[in-house]
């Protein structure tokens, strides 16, 4: 089996950095997953099933586990999470999606890392806001991924690939 894409972490972290539902649903749909026709692995949760997506989750009962998975990987789609730090360090293809912190904050020593910024970030007045502890509601953030397209993200994955090569 191919090792192609892993999708973040979605419960458990703060809203921000929570994956959206369209990429579990880009994950499924053939024309629009990290990789078309081939398996795409997650290591969170699934609420779904499909006969292309490989849920880990239940495997990875921690860090070793997570690094494991990761470091494996062709390539990664995730939030802002550990996996974004983990794909780097391993050198993985990967895209991060962020919400509530510039990109380049998080991944700018990160060659193998791109950081897409989701449309409407700056008019929320979160970026670089700590929702957490300066107690902002998370709905903001929601809106932000119930337009989220997952295509642009997937061309920058494609980039990087190019780039690797």
């Amino acid at each position: 089996m191919a090792r192609v894409a892993i999708r973040g972490p979605s419960g458990g972290e703060p809203p921000n950095r929570r994956a959206p539902s369209s990429l579990s649903n880009a994950s499924k749909s053939s024309g629009d997953s990290p990789a078309p026709g081939k398996p795409v692995i997650s290591v969170s949760p699934l609420n779904f099933t499909h006969p292309r997506v490989v849920n880990l989750a239940p495997h990875c009962d921690g860090v070793l586990d997570l690094c494991h998975i990761v470091a494996r990987a062709n390539r990664v789609v995730t939030v802002d999470t550990s996996v974004c730090h983990i794909a780097a360090a391993f050198g993985v293809p990967t895209v991060a999606l962020f919400t509530t912190i510039a990109p380049g904050l998080r991944v700018k020593y990160y060659p193998s890392v791109a950081g897409i910024l989701l449309d409407g970030a700056e008019r929320t007045g979160y970026l670089g806001a700590h929702m957490e502890k300066d107690g902002l509601p998370p709905e903001p953030v929601f809106a932000l991924w119930e337009g989220f397209d997952v295509l642009p993200a997937l061309s920058r994955l494609d980039s990087l690939l190019v780039a690797r090569r």
